[in-house]
């Protein structure tokens, strides 16, 4: 018990020696009330507006009132309090007065002084808040037909209308509605400021996302008069990493070292001398991911920190003609404005020539690739290019350095732009890409944006990768041209290309070669097939990497007679029949229908001379 009487005794204490106080009224004339005993029950009521009280926040721990004459008699004292809007009393009874009211006292008083104020510590503190008045409730219950004179105590008291409200009786305690009247007693008021409501938050924003790192913190008082602020602020909960509740005094501002995508928590504690304020909020933001391209492979879809059309993420911009932006959409599909991936995309209105740019970390002979995917709704390339540059500073003078020079864009599918740079130099650069427009089509749309690096060994890329040669009637050909591209950073050398189907056949073969950095050549793949049906093939291209294999596929429809009797009436589309014609003819068979059924008719503009129909083993002219 000792154990916790201490610190109660200590925290008491402690209230009293940083309490204020506030004298309301300064009449000299007396009364008993509150503190009389002529009656054997005594109750009075006395009212003391918001305005008195100095409008502001407090904590009321002590009650006093001026007497001017001892009195000793041992009197049970009950002491009631209530906050209130109202400016005067009405008439009512005790038990509706006090309905609602705190019980703060509840002891027997034993004496007044001759001249003084007679200070009633309470047991319970009463917190007023700004914008209300109290009602102060005193209950003397000595009991029979009471005791001492009608003056008692003499309690000094200042004229106010209908600001006191006392009951008096003996033998039982009073139940009628009390007398009204204007004599308040003075009174002593000791109180301390209560605890400070929260704080409200300034910025950033609560849950706030791509946050600047010149971002300071900021709030508001919440009422309650604070004296000063504590702050608590950490990467991680429980938020104190990097500091735990610092005092920061009266400042409402903190400038914080803030990093890169990183998520921060923070909260804020006012304080006065009643104390700590409880149920502070605690709010979050996340920095702004770093908009320095740094790390390889780099990729923008426009997917993370847009608004839906509003200017672009991450990138600053600038216009060689026209006043509209780099815009981003995930709502807009017409126009070829959808995207190619993801949710989000770019677009550039009609009319405009734009930059946009963003830093880049670049390494000295490192060889890069930057890669675009461009389309517009129009099917003229030369109305709408992209064009990619890098350069010493985020401006249009700044490109010093082409990556891709101005390429014309059409509708359809994205198409892919790409470019390959190698800087003589380290250091931070700047990428930019240039969309330019004119007034015939709508909009420029960019997605999958991508910085990546080279890798440093051979890489055989081919295009195509595939190719179907479609149908062919034997003893017929087809052709394919292949380009084969070192897009890798160290020497390709091809040392052999072969086909794994006799249908196939290599008819233009690169040969030993050798192929640096972006260089390119060429083969070409004949497809002759030798029987009928699909024709599966694969080419492979042997290089110092490894193989690289190309899909080939084809089918042979073979229309030899190799049964007899053989009769075609061409029920059936003409049965795959080959037809020549000589030198200057536009002569063809024609399959019609007449009323006997379908027959074959020679058809033709000029003449019917030099004109013949093949069958394998067979041969006919037409004259």
């Amino acid at each position: 018990m000792k154990k916790i009487l201490l610190p109660l005794m200590l925290i008491l204490i402690t209230s009293f020696i940083f309490a204020s106080t506030m004298q309301i009224g300064s009449g000299t004339n007396i009364q008993r009330y509150p503190l009389g005993s002529y009656y054997g029950y005594e109750r009075s009521a006395a009212i003391y507006t918001d305005s008195e009280l100095g409008s502001q926040n407090i904590r009321i721990i002590a009650l006093s009132w001026y007497s001017t004459t001892a009195v000793t008699v041992d009197v049970p004292t009950k002491i009631y309090v209530k906050k209130t809007t109202e400016t005067t009393l009405t008439k009512t009874t005790w038990a509706t007065m006090i309905n609602g009211a705190t019980l703060v006292y509840n002891a027997t008083h034993s004496s007044t002084l001759a001249s003084g104020w007679n200070q009633f510590d309470l047991s319970t503190s009463f917190d007023v808040p700004d914008g209300y008045g109290l009602i102060v409730m005193v209950e003397r219950n000595y009991g029979g037909t009471g005791n001492g004179t009608s003056a008692g105590a003499g309690i000094r008291y200042t004229n106010v209308n209908n600001t006191h409200e006392y009951w008096q009786a003996n033998i039982n305690p009073p139940t009628g509605n009390g007398t009204r009247n204007k004599q308040r007693p003075n009174i002593l008021i000791h109180y301390i400021l209560p605890p400070p409501n929260p704080a409200t938050i300034v910025s950033p924003a609560n849950g706030a996302i791509n946050v600047e790192l010149t971002q300071t913190l900021n709030w508001a008082n919440g009422g309650g008069a604070p004296s000063g602020y504590k702050l608590s602020f950490g990467t991680v909960t429980p938020y104190t990493t990097i500091l735990n509740q610092v005092n920061l005094g009266t400042a409402t501002t903190y400038d914080p070292d803030l990093v890169y995508n990183t998520q921060y928590w923070w909260q804020v504690i006012p304080y006065n001398e009643g104390g700590d304020a409880t149920n502070c909020p605690v709010w979050y933001f996340t920095t702004k991911p770093d908009p320095v391209i740094s790390s390889f492979p780099y990729a923008e879809g426009f997917e993370v920190g847009n608004t839906n059309n509003t200017a672009i993420y991450g990138w600053t911009q600038e216009s060689v003609s026209g006043s509209n932006v780099w815009t981003a959409n995930n709502s807009l599909t017409d126009y070829n404005r959808s995207p190619r991936t993801g949710s989000w995309n770019a677009f550039l209105r009609w009319g405009n020539s734009r930059w946009m740019f963003k830093p880049i970390q670049l390494q000295a002979g490192i060889a890069y690739r930057a890669i675009v995917y461009a389309r517009q709704d129009g099917a003229t390339a030369s109305d709408a290019s992209i064009k990619i540059c890098y350069g010493a500073s985020a401006s249009a003078a700044g490109m010093t350095n082409e990556i891709l020079p101005s390429t014309g864009i059409v509708n359809g599918d994205y198409q892919r732009l790409e470019g390959t740079f190698t800087p003589s130099s380290t250091g931070l650069y700047y990428l930019g890409i240039l969309g330019t427009i004119n007034n015939i089509p709508w909009y420029i749309s960019i997605d999958d944006i991508a910085i990546e690096e080279v890798p440093q060994i051979p890489v055989c890329s081919v295009n195509p990768e595939f190719w179907d040669f479609g149908e062919l009637i034997m003893g017929l050909t087809s052709s394919k041209q292949f380009t084969i591209t070192n897009t890798g950073g160290a020497t390709l050398y091809i040392n052999n290309v072969y086909t794994t189907n006799n249908s196939y056949s290599i008819v233009q073969q690169p040969g030993d070669c050798e192929l640096s950095f972006n260089e390119s050549t060429t083969f070409t793949v004949l497809f002759n097939p030798l029987e009928g049906g699909i024709q599966a093939g694969t080419v492979v291209i042997c290089y110092n990497g490894g193989e690289k294999t190309i899909t080939l596929t084809g089918s042979c429809i073979d229309t030899t007679i190799n049964s007899f009797p053989y009769t075609q009436s061409f029920e059936n589309g003409g049965g795959n029949w080959i037809v020549s014609a000589g030198v200057g003819a536009t002569y063809y068979w024609e399959l019609v229908q007449n009323d006997a059924g379908a027959v074959s008719q020679l058809k033709n503009s000029f003449h019917r001379k030099g004109i013949k129909i093949f069958l394998p083993g067979f041969e006919s002219e037409i004259s």
